[in-house]
């Protein structure tokens, strides 16, 4: 089975594998945003490697890492040596953490990880629906069983249940109040033990219960990113709750649709997890499956470079601009990544990767200079205010004059 899909996608890639030689980067540039529903005007701009995360609600914050990132803003950093270097992340090109409380009770069966576009990329671009659907079986072959797809949608999807994802870590926090959790969240008690599965193999290698305390890091901290529990309090529940200690036997456990029906995420706890793989290439806007590499900018064309200073909008939008396979003008392109609860319809963050090209792109790039002007003028006004407190503190260490002598 697996080979045959392999050969099949082989044929299909012989002539796509790679972008045209004239579907050129240099017209995009990715910037990212995030926000708590799909609303555009509740979405705000992520720095990729930051040190600090967003707060997107008042129980999720996220944060973005990209390694050799090289878009918007572009005062991000360009990676992140402390996540990238780690041994288990060395092969990585992206992650995408999040430190979730949930407001209530969530059954992990509910709770579902994944992408989706808002458009049709087969038909609005001509991309192969061959390509699309061995792309997906390959994915669920070698990577994650755990996967489902709708290619045919008006919105097409991939998803799948957190607590299960083959690239995905599962740490469980503590049940306190944290800077992005409700303080009207109800606890409930963890469901009894089960029996626990056989092991399998895991991608990512679980700490041992050695009593570790992580309650004094804080998010997005690389050390709250690893399989396992923040404390032994919180180790405690995670073994009552029945989910194994090690990644792999935790997703095992959890691509069984029984035990994610039997577990619940605890209203007022809080749950950290981390999206990483090495699937995407950022730089060159091609999805790395196993052995192959398809750039995107084959169907999406070389893009509409920004107005030049000083041009009338609309003028490189002439008929002129470089076109996709499915005959359209190439405009700005997103990828959406989201949590929500499939049964109930709620949406829990909705990460938006946009390329932007043309007069979009031109909007952006003078936004960007605007916020760099900005940051300069902060780090200045903060030297400044350094050199005040300098001054005040050798002033004060001065000796005290002499008092005058007696005529």
């Amino acid at each position: 089975m697996a080979s045959a899909i392999k050969d099949k996608i082989t044929s299909t890639l012989t002539k796509d594998r790679s972008p045209s030689p004239d579907a050129s980067t240099s017209n995009y540039r990715l910037r990212i945003t995030a926000g708590p529903t799909y609303d555009k005007s509740l979405q705000r701009l992520v720095v990729p490697n930051a040190h600090t995360a967003l707060q997107v609600s008042p129980h999720l914050s996220l944060s973005v890492r990209i390694k050799d990132y090289a878009g918007l803003p572009s005062l991000a950093p360009s990676s992140d040596p402390a996540y990238f270097n780690q041994p288990d992340h060395s092969k990585d090109t992206f992650s995408i953490s999040f430190a979730f409380t949930p407001p209530h009770d969530i059954s992990t069966a509910d709770l579902y990880f994944g992408l989706d576009t808002g458009h049709n990329p087969i038909r609005k671009f001509g991309i192969p629906k061959s390509l699309v659907n061995t792309a997906f079986k390959i994915v669920k072959e070698f990577v994650d069983p755990s996967l489902s797809c709708d290619a045919g949608a008006d919105e097409p999807w991939l998803r799948g249940p957190v607590v299960a994802g083959a690239t995905t870590t599962f740490c469980v926090g503590e049940q306190a109040p944290q800077t992005h959790a409700r303080n009207d969240s109800v606890a409930t008690p963890p469901p009894a033990a089960r029996e626990k599965p056989a092991a399998a193999e895991s991608r990512s290698p679980s700490p041992p219960d050695d009593g570790s305390d992580l309650t004094g890091q804080a998010f997005p901290s690389p050390a709250l990113l690893g399989e396992g529990g923040t404390s032994p309090a919180a180790r405690t529940w995670r073994r009552d709750a029945g989910i194994p200690g090690a990644a792999g036997k935790r997703r095992k456990y959890f691509n069984n649709e029984k035990n994610r029906q039997d577990t619940v995420l605890q209203a007022g706890r809080t749950y950290y997890f981390d999206f990483a793989n090495g699937y995407i290439d950022w730089k060159a806007f091609a999805l790395k499956l196993p052995g192959f590499s398809v750039g995107v900018l084959k169907w999406l064309g070389s893009g509409t470079p920004p107005p030049a200073p000083g041009e009338a909008k609309g003028a490189t939008n002439d008929g002129k601009g470089e076109e996709g396979k499915g005959g359209k003008k190439s405009p700005s392109h997103k990828v959406r990544f989201f949590l929500k609860d499939v049964k109930t319809g709620e949406v829990y963050f909705v990460i938006m990767c946009t390329l932007l090209t043309g007069e979009e792109l031109g909007d952006a790039l003078k936004e960007d200079e605007e916020m760099c002007r900005e940051q300069q003028q902060q780090q200045q006004q903060q030297q400044q205010q350094q050199q005040q407190q300098q001054q005040q503190q050798q002033q004060q260490q001065r000796p005290p004059p002499p008092p005058p002598q007696a005529a």
